[in-house]
Parts: C-alpha cells; structure tokens; sequence
C-alpha cells in the first residue's frame, strides 16, 4: 500500500513570512561564512602558494561535477512535487547512496586518466583521495530536501555556518602544518560531514529498509534533466578553471581561483540565500501565475537593491582587499577580482531565473539551455586563453552579457511577464551602485596618490560608499525602495 503524503509543509498564507524568515537566516548564515571564507584564504594564503591553490581549483572542479551525479537529480525532484511519499523517500536514498558509492570507485580509478586531461601529473593522488567524498554528498539529498520543502532554512542555514566554522580551523591547521593541498581537501571533508550530520539530525528522518522502483521512475524523468543541465552548468561555468590550467599556468589560474574565492564569499550569501528560499516556496504556487510574476519582480529588486553595491564596492576597492586579504604580490588577484564583481551581479539574475525555472518543472528547457551557454563559454574562453588570463577574464564578462538578456526574455514568456518590466526592476540600484562605484574608485585613487595605506583606504572607501549609496537611492528608487522596507517590517 502507498504511504500517505509528506506534508509540503507551511500553506501559502504564511508563505512570505516563509520566504523573509528563511532569507534573513540564510543570508546572515552566509554572511557569517563569508567573513569566515575571506578569513580563512588570507590566512592560507600565507602557507600555500598560487600553484597550490591552482591544484585544488581542478581538483574543486571535478567534485562540482561529479556531485552532479550523485544523486541523478533525485533531490530536487523531491522538492519540487506536491506531494511525496515515504517510499519514494526511502527510494531516492538508496538510489543516491548506490550512486555515490559508484562515482567514488569511478573517480578513485580514473585519477590517473583525469590527471593526465589535465595535463598535470600531480592532480592524480588528491583526485584519489578526494573518492569517498562523494558518498557523504550523495547521502545527505533526501535530509536536505525534507528540510527544504518544510521551509526549515533556518536549520539549513545553521548547518552551513557550523561546517564552515569546522571547516576553516581543519584547512588552517593542516596548512600551517605543511600539509599543502592536502589542507584544502580535508577542509571539503570537514564540511560536508558536519552538513551531513546537522541534516540527519534536524531532518529526524531515517531510511528505511524499503525500495519502489515504481516510485523511483516518475522522479527520474525529472531529475535526469535537472542531472544533465546541472553537468552542462558546471563544466560551462567552471570551464576557465581547466582552460586557463591547461592553456596558461598553475600560477595563472591560482590568481583566477583567489579572486573568485574572495568574490564567491559575498556573493552567495545573496543570491544562494534567496534562491534556496525561492525554489521550494515558488515551487508551491507555481499554479498561480500573478504571484510569481510579482514575487519574482520584486526579489529581483530587493537582490539588486544589496547586490549592486557590493558588487561595485569590490570593483572600486579590489586593490586595497587584495592587499590587506592576501599581501603584496598578488596585485593581478585585484585586476581579476575588479573585472569579476561586476559579471557577479548580471550573474545573480542568472541564478534567480533558474530557481523560477525549476520550480515550474521546467528542467527540459534548462538542459537546452546550459548547452547553449557552454558553448559561448566555452568558446570564448578558449579563444581568449591564448592571449592571457585578462583577455579570458574579460571573455568570460562578454559571455554573460550574451545570455543574460536573452534568458530574462525566454522568462518573460513564461511568467506572462512584458519583457521591460524585467529591466525596470532593476537599472535604478544597478545605476545608483555604478555611480557609487565611480566615487568611491576616485577617492581610493586620491588616498593612494597621498601615499595612505590600504587599510586606511577600504576604511574611508566602505563608509563613503555607503553614504553615497543610501542619497543615491533616496534620488532614484525612493518609492520602491520604500515599499520593500514597509513590507519588510509588517512582516
């Protein structure tokens, strides 16, 4: 007999409570970590050195894409239907785990092969070592999901923040050990243990001995799609990693990974925390057209409205961050980072349009999409590569800049949405960062030319921007801007 629903959790009426609570955890959560990540690189930046961080930016590659297969999709599917049984819980468990443990014995026999496409020799022993990963990524799917599609993302966020913590003290330790790269792998271990644990225990869900191909079949129609876009995005998305090892140095794409690092660390505590919330709450009214046109208007407004400064901040203060964050000598880490922060932001609509996808079960239209996208990407970049890691830098901005607009548009049609109200939503934060951007540049550029050092520099850069943020916005978003606060406090 077929076991009752899992309840899909709070009803709609409570939904933006859902949405601002969940949001505001995850963001602080990741915000947390992003003190904590930033912490963590210009530490081990004093230990490990750019060919070092070079190693783990392919060996990180290949978990990202290996991960993808982990669980085939399984989880997301879960999240994203109405209703889920127990047996198709226990199901997609013991499907994942069957999965995890199959990409493990994969990886660890084909280090030798993976090294060599990368033409590095050295790659071969972490690739084996980071194997068993893969099952304790696998396992943790069915935790998460329940976790999810009970709008529990305070707990989720927790169990971020604590990996991140544990994970720093071990990737520190061993690095100041001498360690090496070794460091770097024992701190995705430490992580995604103490996720795995945290979500096991907040779950209070255990497998059963139990297992319904029957059940297993209607997720994997879904799931096989989300799979296939998920292998498609990674490698089109990490594609740099790779081509800039293989095309340039070990050295080169150390600068890469660092600025990304110290870029990654802020930007996903936005646009991670939302789109963890958007996805299953969208996912629950995806019937109900109007209410996710306007929810995602106005989340895409909110998102702009705190990424864009961020995003220009680091633009404008990328020189003195380097700095203080890593030391001297690493002045080409800022050229990337500058360059970077500014694709981050177009990028964060990229990432809130997927949400919206997924949640309307749109996983088929996604996968041709990621094709697409990889190969701009990857086409760039490959062509750029052979003219330095700036050219591929700005390659990579030039591509996001293709697809990005053409996204919203198939978006736009989905959502019965007009194409402009997409842009409306958006230029007045997106302008007022820009021109903060600009001033605070120009008065970092006149405390260098006085000889001030970088600290003294970011400390009157932050302050200044965000005055000039705040009467920028006041200017051209008051209304909006305001609307949002309003809402904001009655909930």
């Amino acid at each position: 007999m077929a076991s009752p629903p899992l309840s899909p959790g709070p009803q709609k009426p409570g939904l933006a409570r859902a949405a601002l609570m969940g949001s505001g955890a995850a963001a602080l959560s990741r915000g947390l970590r992003a003190l904590i990540g930033i912490g963590t690189i210009s530490l081990l930046s004093r230990f490990l050195g750019p060919a070092e961080f070079g190693l783990f930016a392919l060996i990180f590659f290949l978990i990202n894409f290996i991960q993808v297969f982990a669980d085939f999709g399984l989880r997301v599917a879960l999240v994203q239907r109405k209703d889920v049984s127990d047996i198709e819980l226990d199901s997609v468990f013991w499907a994942s785990v069957a999965l995890g443990i199959a990409a493990a014995l994969l990886v660890f026999a084909l280090a030798n092969p993976i090294a060599g496409l990368f033409d590095e020799p050295k790659l071969a022993p972490y690739v084996q070592a980071i194997a068993p990963l893969f099952l304790l990524i696998a396992a943790q799917g069915v935790p998460n999901s329940i976790l999810e599609r009970e709008f529990k993302f305070q707990r989720l966020a927790s169990a971020e923040l604590m990996a991140g913590l544990v994970g720093a003290v071990v990737a520190v330790a061993l690095a100041a050990a001498g360690a090496s790269v070794f460091a770097l792998l024992a701190q995705q271990y430490a992580i995604t243990f103490v996720i795995f644990a945290v979500y096991f225990a907040s779950a209070k869900w255990r497998p059963r001995l139990a297992f319904s191909w029957d059940a297993l079949k209607p997720l994997i129609g879904y799931g096989s799609y989300v799979t296939l876009a998920g292998a498609v995005g990674i490698v089109s998305g990490y594609a740099d990693r790779p081509i800039v090892g293989k095309k340039l140095s070990a050295a080169d794409l150390g600068y890469l990974t660092l600025a990304q690092q110290i870029l990654i660390s802020p930007q996903r505590t936005i646009t991670q925390a939302i789109r963890r919330t958007t996805f299953p709450i969208m996912s629950s009214i995806q019937s109900e057209p109007e209410r996710v046109a306007g929810g995602y208007l106005t989340t895409l407004h909110a998102t702009f409205l705190v990424m864009a400064p961020v995003t220009f901040g680091i633009w404008a203060l990328a020189t003195p961050i380097v700095r203080i964050l890593l030391g001297e000598g690493w002045s080409m880490v800022a050229q990337v980072l500058g360059v970077l922060s500014v694709v981050a932001l177009i990028g964060t609509i990229s990432e809130l349009n997927a949400a919206l996808y997924s949640a309307h079960g749109k996983a088929s239209f996604q996968f041709r999409w990621s094709l697409f996208c990889a190969v701009i990407n990857i086409g760039f970049l490959w062509f750029a590569a052979s003219h330095g890691l700036m050219a591929a830098v700005w390659a990579k901005a030039a591509a996001v800049c293709i697809q990005i607009p053409l996204n919203c548009w198939f978006l736009s049609r989905l959502l019965g949405l007009g194409y402009a109200r997409i842009p409306a939503a958006i230029w007045r934060p997106a302008l007022a960062a820009a021109l903060m951007g600009l001033a605070v540049a120009t008065l970092d550029g006149w405390l260098e030319l006085r000889g001030l050092n970088s600290l003294v520099r970011l400390f009157a850069g932050i302050p200044a921007g965000v005055l000039v943020y705040a009467g920028l916005i006041a200017l051209l978003d008051r209304r909006d801007s305001l609307s949002l606060l309003q809402r904001v406090r009655r909930r």
